[in-house]
């Protein structure tokens, strides 16, 4: 699922995560993390709608920002059920 509103955040299924069980979804937050840029509410959102993967490659490049928000990402990762 990909985030239109925001231009540096992004969450892309795997294409072929039917047929390849070692396909990993990607996420990339390139933004800084909280009100002005990635929200934890947009990100818990869309990672819910990712639906089922068994992997997940995390690629962030963020200047900074919200620890809270951040904790709030990280959290929602951590109990994600992929690698």
């Amino acid at each position: 699922m990909s985030n239109s509103t925001k231009k540096w955040y992004d969450i892309r299924s795997a294409t072929n995560a039917a047929s390849d069980p070692t396909a990993a979804a990607e996420i990339y937050i390139y933004d800084e993390i909280g009100m002005w840029g990635v929200t934890a509410g947009d990100f818990v959102r869309d990672l819910k709608a990712l639906g089922p993967v068994q992997n997940i490659n995390v690629r962030i490049n963020s200047g900074g920002g919200s620890v809270i928000e951040g904790n709030v990402i990280y959290n929602a990762l951590k109990r994600h059920t992929a690698h």
